[in-house]
């Protein structure tokens, strides 16, 4: 369960990998994981956005990350930076920085949700505990955004897909 949970922190991290240059968007965010699970993404900067899904809302504002858990009623402040040492996938916030990265490569280009995408295949650190895995993300140079990413997270889980519709630019 908590490697499931890393997989989902890594892809929520990846549907949020931007450009510093990224248009404000919202919309619906899919994760297909033991079923479909849908939520919703608020991205206005690099700095401040929101993820509303599976009963936990996420807001990052500035150096804080704010965990709201809805059916719980508590909450949880972290500093960005504390997430980032304790989620390796976190520090995928900005798309230049994981393509310098290295380990991806460029495949090929598709549309996603409206928007022309270029994908990028290759290995992504969930954490310090396992392995690296296959990764695939769909990057919209128009949206500055990862659209879509895949995750190969091996037995039990098997592929990870999450993506972004019903896609709406400016607030």
């Amino acid at each position: 369960m908590i490697r499931l949970m890393k997989m989902i922190l890594l892809l929520v991290s990846l549907l949020i990998s931007t450009s510093v240059l990224a248009k404000e968007f919202s919309g619906v965010m899919v994760v297909e994981v033991m079923g479909i699970k849908r939520g919703k993404i608020y991205y206005k900067n690099k700095d401040i956005f929101r993820t509303d899904m599976m009963g936990m809302i996420q807001i990052t504002n500035g150096d804080q990350v704010y965990i709201l858990g809805k059916e719980t009623k508590k909450y949880t402040v972290t500093d960005r930076e504390e997430m980032l040492k304790d989620n390796p996938s976190s520090a995928f916030q900005n798309i230049e920085e994981l393509l310098e990265q290295g380990g991806l490569s460029e495949i090929g280009k598709e549309e996603v949700a409206g928007y022309k995408c270029v994908i990028y295949e290759g290995e992504a650190e969930i954490s310090a505990d396992y392995p690296e895995v296959p990764v695939k993300i769909w990057y919209s140079k128009e949206l500055g955004s990862v659209l879509r990413s895949e995750v190969e997270a091996g037995a039990p889980v098997g592929k990870i897909i999450s993506y972004i519709e019903a896609i709406s630019e400016g607030n």
